[in-house]
């Protein structure tokens, strides 16, 4: 399970295609702390299967570095993707 940091996310580069392409897969629109000692340290959970995931993040990152999390339970022991 991947999520994408909502302070990196509202970046005006990414603008639109962003958008585009994350509002599918969060539909719950559920959001975790990745790391509760920083203030911008909510994240977006993308809601489908990791190799989609992954590829949304890798896209977004040919635009601008974004932080995308990664979690085994979804609940909790985010880490760095």
């Amino acid at each position: 399970m991947y999520a994408l940091n909502l302070a990196d996310l509202s970046k005006p580069v990414f603008g639109l295609p962003a958008a585009i392409m994350v509002a599918p897969v969060t539909p719950s629109q559920r959001l975790v702390r990745t790391n509760p000692n920083t203030v911008d340290a909510a994240a977006i959970v993308l809601e489908c299967a990791d190799q989609q995931a992954q590829a949304i993040i890798d896209i977004l990152r040919l635009k601008s570095a974004i932080r995308a999390y990664q979690s085994k339970t979804g609940i909790r022991g985010w880490h760095k993707a």
